[in-house]
């Protein structure tokens, strides 16, 4: 696993920060690989029909807001139980 550490040293370069800054360059591609259990999670267990995400945001859709709804908790669940994240409050 040496060939990790140039990863390490990326994640964990920077100070008075929780995870990576927005702007930094390599942001967008390890979103994009943590964001994969969520991705497997949502098509394959929820099932859902459509779903977009870019980066670290995502919409379903779905004609039916109370399974909307459903699909609002189960991803909550998921994503503090898997990766350690909550969903914002506010979207």
């Amino acid at each position: 696993m040496k060939k990790q550490w140039l990863i390490k040293f990326i994640i964990w370069n920077f100070e008075d920060v929780k995870g990576m800054p927005l702007g930094n360059l390599t942001y967008q591609f390890f979103a994009n690989v943590y964001f994969n259990e969520l991705d497997m999670f949502v098509k394959h267990k929820l099932k859902t029909k459509y779903y977009i995400r870019y980066v670290d945001d995502f919409v379903i859709l779905h004609e039916s807001k109370p399974q909307l709804e459903i699909c609002k908790t189960e991803i909550n669940f998921f994503l503090n139980e898997r990766l350690n994240l909550e969903l914002h409050i506010q979207k």
